[in-house]
């Protein structure tokens, strides 16, 4: 199972197109779930589509969100993305699942074809259990707004381990002008001030060994 996993926030029409955009193009909609995180003061009215779970709670920090969902997402391969994110390529689902089926200890950051960053950057990806388990968290923890991505890429770079799917495309909406935007950009320049802290580089580098550690120690079954 794929589950996909994201915030929302004053924002009912978008989320349910990008719900809709994953399941139409996908080959095994049955085989997806979507766990999504709601503040428990956001009095948007939201219609859920297919398989649904959703976490509600207090507004806590961006990133933590996805660590909020994940407590109750099936997986094994879990994905992070955004209420303005939508899918556009049919049978996405089975080119992700072919490729973490290639992969043996299933060590390794697949992402889409966002047609802006492309193979550059992923803003939004999958990740298997075993890296998840092996850091200990789906998202890092500590971003207001973004950033969190730039931590993912990090790690699968430094340990070669980032697939891009080309034919996975997707598209960002980039809904700027709505006070769920504005909000999110207030807290940029924080997030980044933590991501370039000594102490959140020094993470990343264990991180990275860990995650190389479990490839080195692998073994098939």
């Amino acid at each position: 199972m794929i589950s996909i996993i994201l915030p929302t926030r004053g924002r009912p029409e978008s989320f349910k197109k990008m719900c809709l955009s994953v399941l139409e193009n996908a080959d095994e909609p049955n085989d997806i779930e979507f766990v999504s995180y709601h503040d428990n003061d956001d009095t948007s009215i939201y219609e859920y589509i297919g398989n649904h779970k959703e976490v509600v709670g207090d507004r806590i920090i961006y990133s933590r969100m996805f660590n909020e969902c994940l407590k109750i997402a099936k997986g094994p391969i879990y994905m992070w993305t955004n209420d303005d994110i939508y899918f556009v390529s049919k049978g996405w689902d089975t080119m992700v699942k072919e490729t973490f089926d290639n992969s043996k200890d299933k060590i390794i950051f697949v992402h889409p074809n966002d047609s802006y960053y492309r193979s550059k950057l992923g803003i939004v990806g999958f990740l298997h259990k075993n890296w998840v388990d092996t850091v200990g968290y789906f998202m890092p923890p500590y971003f207001p707004a973004g950033i969190a991505d730039w931590w993912i890429n990090e790690l699968a770079n430094t340990i070669n381990r980032r697939v891009f799917l080309r034919e996975a495309r997707i598209q960002h909406i980039r809904l700027h002008d709505d006070q769920t935007h504005q909000e999110y950009d207030k807290h940029t320049n924080t997030s980044k001030a933590i991501y370039h802290s000594k102490e959140k580089k020094d993470e990343r580098v264990r991180d990275a060994q860990l995650l190389q550690n479990f490839i080195d120690n692998f073994k098939t079954t």
